[in-house]
């Protein structure tokens, strides 16, 4: 990839060019400024889901494949209960979620994983983009959030659709199915933000470890 992290949008980029370098503050410049959006459908900016004086001083920003994806939502339920708000206020943290399917599903996905971040989804799928994750049909080996096999999870994906279709949610439009995601680390005071660590997926079971990426928050399991 290029310094700017920017990855050819709609194209499966092999893993091998993927790695972890912090965005460049042109890169940041252009993804603060791209549009997302809550569960009742409002516009924001990337920016301000992260940054402004109501943010604590470090925010986790956690960008999942698609809705219906079982491994991230195991991901984020490990998450949700063993970071929660309360353990996080006490470290001057907060996570926010980002996904990049129809913002209908906002509310379910928070339903599917416990958690009570702030949900958003990338709709454009340009941030995904602008911060160099790829798309990628790469499996990756088993991780402790998910030891399931492909079929397992492509089952779970597909029930969970069908009775959250039952109970009204859209399950059509989750988001491009081989998009992976990734987790960046904003830190600074007020608005004054950047990236200090961050990890782009290189295939869909390869989110942070969860021993990692709790002691990155500062929090013990």
């Amino acid at each position: 990839m290029d310094n700017t992290c920017e990855v050819p949008q709609g194209k499966e980029i092999s893993n091998s060019l993927v790695n972890d370098d912090l965005p460049t503050p042109d890169t940041l410049k252009v993804a603060d400024s791209i549009e997302i959006f809550d569960g009742n459908g409002k516009q924001h900016t990337f920016r301000s889901a992260y940054s402004g004086q109501d943010k604590p001083r470090r925010v986790l920003v956690v960008f999942v494949r698609h809705f219906f994806c079982n491994s991230c939502v195991n991901y984020i339920s490990f998450l949700a209960k063993n970071a929660t708000p309360e353990k996080l206020k006490a470290n001057n943290t907060a996570i926010v979620i980002i996904g990049h399917g129809n913002p209908g599903q906002v509310d379910m996905y928070g339903l599917d994983t416990g958690c009570e971040y702030p949900i958003y989804t990338d709709t454009s799928e340009k941030l995904y983009d602008t911060l160099g994750m790829i798309k990628t049909w790469e499996e990756g080996a088993p991780s402790k959030y998910i030891p399931h096999n492909s079929l397992w999870t492509a089952w779970y994906s597909m029930k969970n659709a069908f009775w959250r279709r039952l109970e009204g949610y859209p399950i059509w439009n989750w988001g491009t199915t081989n998009q992976q995601g990734g987790e960046f680390l904003f830190e600074g005071d007020g608005e004054d933000k950047t990236v200090t660590w961050c990890h782009r997926m290189k295939a869909s079971r390869d989110h942070t470890d969860t021993d990692e990426i709790l002691a990155i928050l500062g929090l013990e399991k």
